[in-house]
């Protein structure tokens, strides 16, 4: 079901149709919601063939990796709709994960990390 309404929507966005008034303004094209549409809608389409192999070949491995790609797709058709995270003009700090630096802190701080 879930599948049928999503190409549903989307096909009715491509065509032009406008969305229902209390939805507001439209600030994100139809174009980029009916592609997000289709994220979601492959999203369950690879769910679903994770239950088929877990079903079928009793492939647990195979159904938890679908699992987790089939909810990243459909997480990822929700930031597509939703018209992505906001920006802001403020820098952000760099994060120290993967440079092989540490942040650079005071010795008394680092002081009381050290493990007796």
């Amino acid at each position: 079901m879930i599948i049928v309404g999503a190409v549903w929507s989307a096909v009715r966005l491509l065509q032009g149709r406008r969305r229902s008034a209390a939805a507001g303004p439209a600030a994100i094209p139809a174009g980029r919601l009916a592609a997000a549409n289709l994220v979601i809608a492959a999203g369950t389409l690879v769910l679903s063939a994770g239950g088929i192999l877990n079903s079928t070949l009793d492939a647990m491995n195979a159904f938890a990796v679908s699992l987790v790609v089939g909810i990243a797709v459909i997480f990822a058709g929700f930031l597509l709709a939703s018209g992505g995270v906001a920006r802001t003009d403020e820098p952000r700090a760099r994060a120290s994960l993967g440079t092989g630096t540490l942040p650079e802190r005071p010795a008394q701080e680092l002081a009381g990390d050290v493990v007796r």
